[in-house]
């Protein structure tokens, strides 16, 4: 870099180093590598056809406001859509463990993000101050890390067991001086653990004894294979929490749409900073996304989704043996894989694994990934990629 440069480069910016997903993503995008270290959702599993006809739709009816400048918190319609569809999830949620039905949101309750990872820059931004303390679980999602971090977040691990985060741990470990805990109870990134329904109550019981806010990630909720997931935390503590969606996972990354649910005055703030970083995400997307959501494609895309993944995963566990695969790699049946490949692919890269029969360190063995969803592989305790929160 120029010197000119070097010698005025921010503070917060000094220990910046090149982001592990970045490199990850170069790696799993090459045609000779069946990667399970990123979360990439199966391209041949892409609705193309429901978003070809819907884009065609779009501009055919609506294509002066799709390519025009758009409100920075996201087109009413979509934000009305969604406000509506997390409101029957979380009902439904609720009533499946035998609690009251939360307040349903309203489309002032709703931020349309570019991806959820500007979700989390966005509330970094909001709440962290140099030296702040924020709470992850161990290990955490990579991106969440790298925007706390960014802003010189002091992180503080939460224990976790077979369920995810700990309540005790939460207790005795994150205080009220916490500006928020960033948590993912479903489909735990990269452990894919879930919480059951006893659990998300202890959880919330214990942000509402400490007084803390919570930042629920959900990219993978819709792509369980059996039950739904148990209620959010946003809708046990609505007063406490923000919670993430995209549409990632379950439509397209390329389309770049997450959102932003909670409470109207933080939603409000949320959007003032938007307003500096894109002015709004790209309108065309929103329309074509609102477009397909409203058309009934996204609920039979979501299906097959489900179906498809859990057949070939199931190959893949009947297929698997101990020999088959490095011991650091283990396979669980959870929820619906978002690896770019499939499972049969993977195993036969993994049988001709050349580090299959030589003693190496877990971590050293070139195949050896942790999924950051429910679906495939867990990380191998201490040899986890992930880095550890300090």
């Amino acid at each position: 870099m120029s010197p000119a440069f070097t010698a005025r480069l921010a503070e917060r910016t000094k220990g910046v180093t090149s982001s592990a997903i970045r490199e990850i993503l170069k790696v799993a995008t090459r045609p000779d590598v069946t990667s399970f270290a990123g979360g990439l959702p199966a391209p041949e599993l892409f609705p193309l056809d429901a978003i070809r006809e819907a884009a065609d739709r779009v501009l055919s009816g609506h294509g002066a406001a799709a390519l025009q400048y758009g409100a920075t918190d996201g087109v009413l319609a979509l934000r009305q859509h969604i406000a509506e569809a997390v409101s029957d999830s979380e009902a439904g949620a609720a009533a499946a463990a035998g609690l009251g039905a939360p307040e349903r949101l309203t489309p002032d309750q709703v931020m349309i993000t570019t991806g959820s990872q500007q979700a989390l820059d966005l509330i970094s931004k909001l709440l962290i101050d140099p030296g702040d303390v924020v709470g992850t679980e161990n290990p955490s999602y990579l991106g969440g890390l790298q925007a706390f971090r960014l802003h010189q977040a002091r992180l503080i691990a939460v224990a976790m067991d077979h369920e995810g985060a700990r309540p005790d741990s939460l207790a005795s470990t994150v205080g009220p001086e916490a500006k928020f805990i960033y948590l993912l109870p479903t489909f735990q990134n990269p452990t894919g653990k879930s919480m059951s329904n006893a659990r998300r109550l202890a959880v919330a019981a214990t942000l509402a004894e400490v007084g803390v806010p919570v930042v629920e990630d959900d990219p993978y909720g819709a792509l369980y294979f059996d039950a739904p997931p148990g209620p959010s935390l946003r809708s046990l503590v609505p007063d406490l929490a923000l919670g993430l969606g995209t549409f990632s996972k379950t439509l397209a990354p390329g389309l770049r749409l997450g959102w932003i649910v909670g409470p109207r005055e933080v939603i409000a703030k949320l959007t003032q900073l938007k307003q500096s970083g894109d002015l709004h995400s790209s309108t065309l997307c929103q329309y074509v996304a609102l477009d397909v959501l409203r058309s009934g494609a996204m609920s039979a895309h979501l299906e097959r989704l489900r179906a498809v993944t859990a057949r070939g995963q199931t190959r893949c566990l009947q297929h698997s043996t101990s020999t088959s695969r490095p011991k650091c790699v283990s396979l669980v049946r959870r929820a619906a894989c978002s690896c770019g490949s499939s499972c049969r692919a993977a195993l036969r890269r993994l049988r001709s694994c050349p580090w299959r029969s030589r003693r190496r360190r877990p971590h050293s063995c070139p195949a050896r990934r942790s999924i950051p969803t429910a679906a495939a592989a867990t990380p191998c305790g201490s040899t986890s990629p992930t880095p550890r929160p300090t």
